[in-house]
């Protein structure tokens, strides 16, 4: 099968012909060389197209001697990254020997034939390669493609067995392709279901928000539950089914998952998340609890901003469009849209009641930022002095 390079838009176009200039010097040299991956996919597929990777039997040495603008990333995996104006992973042919921690080979072995490098990867739709306009497939991947289906190079078992992480991969692509997992490939993921437990956290919550992204999100959430691969991952594990939900973004899952089930706070930090990632989820969570206790919005918006009361409306209420510029306009008419805008400050309240500062000061601080946000108060100093004279009693 040939594939049109013309379909591409302008980006894709200077992306593939820069890479083609890479495996045209590694032929100049006689080495092989060849377009594989997701790109080749995508292709096919019509997809979008951010970076191209490539395979080749020439050694990293090899590499190294034939072109100038190199980094060795992964050089005892045989990668080498290629600057051709763009970067580009370029790695020998290879197969791989052992799994015993089912997530890494314990031995890679470098070969000269395109097709034992093809035949490690996981799935058939990953497993083409291009020379030129030609697709090489030797795993039928193409009519993968045209089925719609996941489906694992050679034995499912094995693959699974190799790399636990390749299950939950599975289930990415299912949601970001819109494709269903062939059955065998399904059946092997059911028997191996455990192994997704020897897989680190990090590379397990990188697949996830990818899969949330995917069009067929609420699918491939679902199958993640009734497959039971949820009971032996950290956080997940804790879930109980009356928790069940789905969301197009990982943060919002995790806020939704916390909000049906207030434990999982809990084990929040299984994760391994970044501080602002659970920041983001506590004030889902509070904003949630805010709204539900009727909560005057415009001190919602006030505490939390526009941005994440927009986020919070936007994935937890039905009508949300509709109410977009009631929102926007309430927050444009807050008097104070932060606590450095007030009128006063701490030491002007000090000074007003001839006090010495402590706890009380935050509290009076607190009260003259609400009663100016709802409007009780002017956001004038004298005003506000007033009112701290009459009702501020230490």
């Amino acid at each position: 099968m040939n594939i049109n390079i013309n379909n591409l838009n302008t980006y894709e176009k200077q992306l593939f012909n820069k890479a083609n200039e890479v495996i045209a010097r590694l032929n100049d040299h006689q080495f092989q060389g060849y377009i594989v991956g997701g790109s080749v996919r995508n292709i096919l597929l019509g997809l979008p197209i951010n970076d191209i990777d490539i395979t080749t039997d020439a050694l990293p040495e090899d590499m190294l001697k034939i072109f100038e603008h190199t980094i060795p990333v992964g050089i005892e995996h045989g990668t080498i990254m290629i600057i051709n104006e763009f970067p580009f992973e370029v790695t020998t042919f290879r197969t791989e020997l052992g799994y015993s921690d089912h997530r890494r080979p314990d031995k890679v072995a470098f070969v000269k034939d395109l097709v034992e490098d093809l035949k490690r990867r996981d799935f058939t739709v990953n497993a083409m390669a291009l020379k030129g306009s030609t697709v090489i497939d030797y795993f039928d991947g193409i009519d993968d493609i045209q089925n719609k289906l996941i489906k694992a190079v050679g034995n499912p078992y094995e693959r699974f067995q190799e790399d636990a992480l390749r299950m939950l991969r599975a289930l990415r692509f299912m949601s970001q392709l819109d494709f269903e997992i062939e059955r065998s490939t399904l059946h092997a993921i059911q028997s191996n279901i455990e192994t997704i437990q020897h897989v680190s956290i990090e590379r397990i919550i990188v697949e996830l928000k990818k899969l949330c992204q995917g069009t067929n999100f609420e699918k491939a959430i679902s199958l993640f539950f009734e497959l039971g691969m949820n009971l032996y991952i950290p956080f997940f594990k804790e879930i109980e089914k009356s928790a069940f939900c789905k969301s197009n973004d990982f943060l919002i899952w995790i806020a939704k998952l916390c909000i049906n089930q207030p434990q999982l706070m809990n084990h929040l930090n299984a994760l391994k998340i970044s501080n602002k990632e659970k920041k983001t989820i506590k004030s889902m969570i509070e904003i949630n609890g805010l709204m539900h206790s009727n909560t005057d919005k415009r001190l919602i918006l006030f505490q939390y901003g526009i941005d994440l009361v927009m986020q919070y409306m936007q994935h937890f209420m039905a009508n949300f469009e509709q109410n977009i510029e009631s929102i926007q306009n309430l927050y444009e008419q807050l008097p104070i849209k932060n606590n450095k805008a007030l009128a006063v400050n701490g030491h002007d309240i000090i000074e007003t009641l001839n006090m010495k500062s402590g706890p009380w000061l935050k509290t009076v601080i607190h009260q003259l930022t609400q009663k100016v946000v709802t409007g009780e108060l002017k956001n004038d100093k004298n005003e506000l002095l007033k009112w701290v004279k009459e009702h501020v009693k230490i």
